[in-house]
């Protein structure tokens, strides 16, 4: 994983390609994770063209892995299919394998949440239904801890504006016992940032951003995982909202955020066209300092993906461009300086 600590002395990431994603329309809002030294790209949509020439979204069900080939380099592969066209769900990696929740399909949003694992042997990606959401959602966040899988926010039809619950489940004792209702968030909200960080050896929730309605947010929370009647406490805010944006925990107590919409120029990104372009930078949170930091760039912003760890770096496949478009590109950041893949 990143070393945050010379991140922060020296802010370069360097950014490695790795071969396009498969589908020439590219891919967002896909599940993502890894399982059994796989990575594993799940449903997502596309559009065919720009939304100013009439563009249409279409959801997918494809399964792609992405794994070294018998020379040693990195190669797509098709993994099987989803039972149902699926996007803008969530996804989180655990020891079993990918964790896939909800999400948008032709009927509407999806309760649906099952695991996705790599069978070796078979050489194929084996699905495995969990309990249900107590709720359909779109656009939520997910994050875990351990054996725990936590989800918050998110949208549906009957609350467009955004949601909030934040709900648990234990992998280890999911049939018996399904999801339970932890605090609700402080606000109602979708497309938030998640994640389970570690301070003073105890693990806290972090939220941050997301959307409410038409409103960019930029406030952010922690939160006792183990203590669900302290609240949620409110921090420093954000430099700047990251609407779906890529992050990833780093050593446990810190966590980088890559791109997210910070609604600048939205409202005239018809108008701009491809001269529309969401937030390129990479921001850096530690628990320690409860500090919001710039700490790099990425060769182009984007929505709607997720930052894996991989290989000592983060891989970032695809995502929204804006203006609907999806990217094909596969980014691999690491340290500059640090030895490579």
């Amino acid at each position: 994983m990143l070393l945050v600590g010379n991140c922060l002395g020296n802010p370069r990431l360097d950014a490695v390609p790795f071969p396009d994603f498969p589908d020439s329309l590219g891919v967002a809002g896909a599940f993502m994770g890894v399982s059994n030294g796989v990575l594993i790209v799940a449903g997502g949509s596309v559009f065919d063209r720009p939304l100013w020439a009439g563009g249409t979204k279409q959801l997918r069900n494809e399964i792609w892995v992405l794994r070294r080939g018998i020379d040693g380099q990195y190669i797509w592969a098709h993994g099987g299919k989803l039972p149902v066209e699926v996007s803008n769900g969530t996804s989180v990696t655990v020891a079993q394998g990918v964790v896939c929740i909800g999400g948008v399909t032709a009927s509407g949003e999806t309760n649906h949440v099952f695991m996705l694992r790599w069978n070796e042997e078979k050489e194929t990606v084996e699905l495995a239904d969990l309990p249900s959401l107590p709720r359909a959602c779109a656009y939520g966040s997910a994050t875990s801890y351990k054996s725990r899988i936590i989800a918050a926010g998110g949208k549906d039809a009957m609350s467009p504006d955004g949601m909030d619950h934040c709900w648990e489940l234990d992998l280890m004792q999911a049939h018996q016992n399904g999801w339970k209702l932890l605090n609700r968030l402080p606000t109602p909200r979708f497309g938030a940032i998640l994640a389970t960080l570690e301070a003073h050896g105890k693990p806290y929730l972090l939220l941050a951003s997301g959307k409410r309605g038409p409103h960019y947010l930029t406030d952010s929370y922690h939160c006792a995982l183990d203590d669900a009647g302290s609240g949620w406490e409110r921090l420093d805010e954000m430099p700047r909202a990251a609407l779906v944006a890529a992050t990833t925990v780093v050593g446990d107590t810190s966590m980088l955020v890559f791109g997210g919409s910070d609604g600048v120029n939205i409202e005239n990104r018809l108008t701009l066209r491809n001269q529309y372009h969401l937030n390129d930078t990479v921001l850096h949170y530690d628990t320690s300092t409860k500090a919001w930091t710039d700490v790099g760039r990425m060769p182009e912003g984007v929505v709607a993906t997720q930052a894996i760890p991989w290989k000592d770096g983060v891989l970032l496949v695809g995502g929204e461009l804006g203006n609907a478009m999806r990217s094909r590109k596969v980014w691999w950041f690491k340290e500059a300086d640090s030895q490579g893949y």
